[in-house]
Parts: structure tokens; C-alpha cells; sequence
């Protein structure tokens, strides 16, 4: 199983906790990577934590109303 694949059924079970740290260790091994940062936004976001989803969005390519609110937090 894939580390994406991993994450996602992290997700798909509700641990967003979990989920968070595979994507972090997953970046901090990969490097700067914007679709993994947009990833990580998103998932920082579903845990309404918008100033952490924010940070990670401005450093990605993610583009919308809720990245722009976000990135304002």
C-alpha cells in the first residue's frame, strides 16, 4: 500500500490526526511538493483549522474562496 493510499483510508476512516502526520512525514521526505501542500490544507481545513490550512495553501498552488479566507486567518 502506497503512502497516498494510506492517507486516504486515513481519511476515509475520520482520522484526520493520523492522516496529517503520514502527510507531513510524507513531505518533510519528498520536499517542496505543491499538490501534497494543497493536500495538506485541505485536510487542515476539514479539521477547521483554518490559519494551518492557510499556511500550507499559500505555499501551494491552491486557488478558491475558502484558500483565500484561509490565507487571511
Amino acid at each position: 500500500m502506497t503512502i497516498q493510499e494510506r492517507i486516504e483510508k486515513d481519511i476515509a476512516r475520520g482520522d484526520y490526526g493520523l492522516a496529517r502526520e503520514r502527510l507531513l512525514s510524507h513531505l518533510n521526505s519528498k520536499g517542496y511538493d505543491p499538490d501534497l501542500l494543497a493536500q495538506l490544507g485541505e485536510l487542515c481545513f476539514k479539521m477547521h483549522d483554518p490559519a494551518a490550512a492557510g499556511k500550507y495553501w499559500l505555499a501551494s498552488s491552491a486557488q478558491g474562496d475558502k484558500v483565500d479566507k484561509a490565507i487571511e486567518a
